[in-house]
């Protein structure tokens, strides 16, 4: 999703933006494109088309978030199985704190001709 630029709410992101002159007209039409119109409160952090409310838990940029996700003494390797140009998807979200990636294979990842 995409989030308004107060950070209130998330819009599906084929609106390309949350809120706004012209909410109602993008993709999704207003009922997902458009804040006023989005009223039901999100679930969790990948949850879209909802409001975030005064929830906490819903905040990724806390230190919370930053987390050791392994610590292994085996070599670790991702490779996409994907067979067009785009390729394999990899998230870091973003924290205040560093995030750290060390001794990982990352394969057939990315866009080809961007």
């Amino acid at each position: 999703g995409i989030a308004s630029s107060a950070d209130t709410h998330c819009c599906s992101a084929s609106c390309g933006s949350c809120g706004g002159s012209g909410c109602s007209s993008r993709p999704g039409g207003a009922y997902k494109c458009c804040t006023g119109k989005i009223t039901r409160v999100c679930d969790d952090i990948f949850d879209t088309v909802c409001q975030h409310g005064d929830t906490p838990d819903l905040e990724y940029s806390t230190p919370d978030y930053a987390v050791e996700v392994a610590s292994l003494s085996r070599a670790v390797s991702f490779t996409s199985t994907v067979t067009n140009d785009i390729g394999g998807h990899f998230i870091i979200f973003h924290t205040s704190l560093q995030q750290i990636i060390i001794g990982i294979e990352v394969n057939k990842f990315g866009q080809s001709g961007v």
